[in-house]
């Protein structure tokens, strides 16, 4: 308990890695995963049947150990749910592929490009990472896009950045009004993306959920908090009050005041996650021809652009007029702060 205490406060330690250590690991997590019965995973031989090279990668199965501090009955676990999931999610084609914004559907991609759910440009005080996720409605969850998305998002995450693997990360969701009229299943599928955490190999160091004082919103909290793992649920932290108190509430967990990614009227701002965005478009343009190649498949990137600026082009004039708005006010400062409500 004062491991999570201080890992969610924001005093968290990483565990130095010697060459040694790494090899001992990855050896015990290849025993750990020899020892699951076959009929647990299913997902996981058929991938290692496709293509052997790709299971056996040690960057990814290092991802896997770093998740849960390096417990390989716990990775080997963790491991064998994600094939499973993107088994689900992706199918088997893409079973042993590195997934890409271009393998997303449109809903997916969709909400890759809101920015509802993004990659903050700031740190909290131990230095790790900020996921911020605004703004959602329940048109998002009448499908399974939210969890594709997801699965996408925090692997590529990882992709970027080797210490994220290390540090983990902090996550900060604003529950909003609208969700009390989710539909059950829309709920469900919100709670589904949701749980999709438990076979991603993100250490998750916190999580925190701003809302309004409202009873309906704090017990939508609580059902979240219980689609976790044991391990995350310890880790959840639920702040009530007005969009200012909120922010104060998350300053004493090393989390700066003006980290949300939202304007005085409560409009999400991109800049920052559209520039990640095309950085990561460029990564997986590349990754994508690489397979086309390999697949001896004819796809080119101005194909490639197609597919992602239809998407992008639903979000076209919310991505526009956010941006202007940023750009002014980064030319106008000192304007007043009034009293803001979760939006």
């Amino acid at each position: 308990r004062d491991v999570v205490y201080q890992d969610v406060h924001g005093v968290t330690q990483v565990t130095e890695e010697t060459s040694t250590f790494i090899h001992a690991k990855l050896d015990d997590l290849d025993i750990e995963l020899g020892m699951i019965d076959d009929d647990d995973k299913v997902a996981y031989n058929a991938a290692k049947q496709q293509n052997g090279i790709y299971t056996s990668r040690a960057k990814l199965r290092l991802q896997f150990l770093r998740s849960v501090q390096y417990n390989p009955q716990v990775a080997a676990r963790r491991l064998v749910s994600w094939y499973d999931a993107k088994l689900k999610l992706f199918g088997m084609r893409l079973l042993t592929e590195d997934i890409t914004m271009f393998d997303l559907c449109p809903e997916a991609q969709a909400i890759l490009s809101s920015g509802r759910v993004q990659l903050l440009p700031v740190r909290d005080s131990a230095g790790r990472p900020l996921i911020a996720s605004l703004k959602f409605d329940a048109d998002m969850f009448s499908t399974s896009a939210p969890a594709k998305f997801f699965f996408y998002f925090s692997m590529a995450m990882l992709d970027d950045d080797e210490a994220t693997q290390l540090t983990g990360v902090v996550g900060i969701h604003a529950l909003h009004s609208n969700m009390v009229d989710f539909t059950p299943a829309q709920r469900q599928n919100y709670i589904h993306s949701a749980s999709t955490t438990d076979a991603i190999p993100v250490k998750f160091q916190g999580f925190h959920f701003i809302t309004e004082r409202s009873m309906m919103l704090r017990r939508i909290a609580n059902l979240l908090q219980l689609s976790f793992s044991k391990e995350l649920r310890h880790r959840f932290r639920i702040h009530c009050g007005t969009f200012e108190e909120c922010k104060y509430a998350l300053m004493s967990y090393g989390i700066p005041l003006d980290t949300l990614p939202l304007t005085d009227d409560g409009d999400i701002k991109i800049a920052s996650h559209m520039k990640w965005l095309q950085r990561r478009k460029a990564k997986d343009t590349f990754t994508v021809q690489e397979r086309h190649s390999r697949w001896g498949e004819a796809d080119t990137a101005i194909t490639l652009d197609s597919r992602l600026n239809a998407s992008l082009e639903i979000n076209k004039d919310l991505l526009l007029a956010t941006v202007s708005r940023e750009n002014e006010a980064e030319e106008y400062s000192g304007r007043g702060k009034g009293e803001q409500r979760i939006q």
